[in-house]
């Protein structure tokens, strides 16, 4: 399950390294339907099958919608903070004198 979820990040970071390409910022928008539609999708596998995909998200109370809110909150600043990183690391070596 682990790798599942790091696989795309070390993806992301190998493609960096290999290509030095800059992420965009405004790319965060496509992050919230994705977003919304994986959490209403686990919802509707959760309660089909009678038992919650991951242990924190049980689909019981308001905590559900709220850790989703807060995870997808949390990889929209995340994708943020990594496109103006890389923005700023590709201006750098493009405008640096070594």
């Amino acid at each position: 399950m682990y790798t599942v979820h790091i696989f795309p990040a070390l993806a992301y970071a190998l493609n960096y390294k290999c290509t030095d390409l800059e992420f965009r910022v405004d790319h965060w928008q496509f992050i919230l339907p994705i977003s919304v539609l994986y959490c209403v999708i686990n919802y509707y596998e959760t309660t089909s099958r009678g038992r919650p995909l991951y242990w924190f998200l049980t689909w019981e109370d308001y905590k559900s919608p709220l850790i989703c809110s807060i995870i997808s909150l949390v990889i929209v600043l995340v994708w943020i903070g990594i496109a103006k990183l890389t923005v700023y690391k590709s201006r750098k070596t493009l405008y640096s004198d070594g």
